[in-house]
C-alpha cells in the first residue's frame, strides 16, 4: 500500500514538471512569435516607429 501510493506521487511529481515544462515552451514561443510580428510590423511601418 505505501509503495502504491509512493508511485503516485511520483507520477504526478513527472506530470506536473512536465505541464510546467510545455507552458514554459508555449510561453516562450509565444514570446518569440510575438517578437517576429513586432520586427516585421516595424520594417513595415517605419514612420510608427519614430512617433
Amino acid at each position: 500500500m505505501p509503495v502504491f501510493i509512493q508511485q503516485k506521487q511520483s507520477t504526478s511529481i513527472q506530470h506536473w514538471r512536465y505541464t510546467q515544462y510545455r507552458l514554459t515552451i508555449q510561453h516562450w514561443r509565444l514570446y518569440h512569435i510575438n517578437n517576429y510580428i513586432i520586427s516585421k510590423s516595424v520594417k513595415k511601418y517605419p514612420l510608427c516607429k519614430r512617433s
